[in-house]
C-alpha cells in the first residue's frame, strides 16, 4: 500500500510533501532513532532503502 500525501508549493515555487505521522509511522523500515526522530525507507520517491528518509518529528521535516 502506497503512503497517502499531498504534494504542494511554496510561495517560492518549491514543491514539498504533506504526510500524517501516522503515514510515516507506516512506511516499510520505519524505526525510532532516539528522542522525535525516525528514519525509513523514503515514501515519496519509493524505493525499500530503510536509512532513505530522515525523519524529526519535533520539527515537523522529513529529508530524503
Amino acid at each position: 500500500m502506497a503512503a497517502r500525501f499531498e504534494t504542494k508549493r511554496s510561495k517560492a515555487g518549491k514543491e514539498y510533501h504533506v504526510i500524517a505521522r501516522a503515514e510515516l509511522e507506516r512506511a516499510p523500515g520505519f524505526r525510532a532513532t532516539g528522542g522525535d526522530k525516525a528514519r525509513a525507507a523514503c515514501p515519496f520517491h519509493g524505493g525499500d532503502n530503510p536509512q532513505a528518509l530522515e525523519i524529526d518529528f519535533a520539527k515537523g521535516t522529513a529529508h530524503c
